[in-house]
């Protein structure tokens, strides 16, 4: 169910372009799509989470969506280094 989601969206077109034709000198395997399906959910999240934190008024609700934005930030932050690593490039926008 989980890959239907993700089927259309622009980081699994990207990840499944990577794996058809990889840089030279890169070997793409399955764990490479993994780790861009983790970074779309990862930016999902975070945008979720930015759409909720602009609707509350309540300031622990608002701390409280502060601390997860910075959570998911850092998750981010990780995939991103970690595709960079492995030669792959996306694009969100």
């Amino acid at each position: 169910m989980a890959e239907v989601a993700y089927q259309n969206s622009k980081i699994t077109r990207t990840a499944l372009k990577f794996l058809n034709s990889p840089k030279e000198g890169i070997k793409a395997d399955s764990s490479d799509l993994e780790l861009l399906l983790a970074l779309e959910r990862v930016k999902k999240e975070l945008d979720c989470v930015h759409n909720c934190l602009d609707s509350v008024t309540d300031e622990m609700l608002i701390d409280s969506y502060i601390y997860q934005i910075k959570a998911l930030q850092m998750k981010f932050t990780y995939y991103t280094q970690l595709c960079k690593e492995r030669g792959i490039t996306v694009d969100f926008y």
